[in-house]
């Protein structure tokens, strides 16, 4: 039986808030991204109470992958599909 690789995979990058900020305003301009969550333009989404962590995903080819910006932590690929309905 073969399997079809997928077109397209998720990548959660996540860490303190003003970080994810910055990186994802950057990520929102690249090109290899076909989708944003949030959408581009918007921040990153709140993961902690206190509101000191965020996260943001974007989907992209498999082999072109977007780098983990620095001072990220890059999210489990399966946990990040499961949380946006992939």
């Amino acid at each position: 039986m073969t399997t079809t690789p997928p077109e397209w995979v998720w990548q959660g990058f996540y860490g303190p808030k003003a970080t994810a900020t910055a990186a994802k305003a950057i990520t929102d301009n690249d090109t290899r991204a076909g989708a944003w969550v949030p959408v581009q333009g918007q921040p990153p989404l709140r993961v902690d109470v206190g509101d000191t962590q965020a996260m943001f995903a974007v989907q992209t080819r498999p082999g072109n992958p977007i780098p983990t910006p620095a001072g990220l932590l890059q999210a489990d690929p399966a946990m990040v599909g499961r949380m946006v309905g992939a």
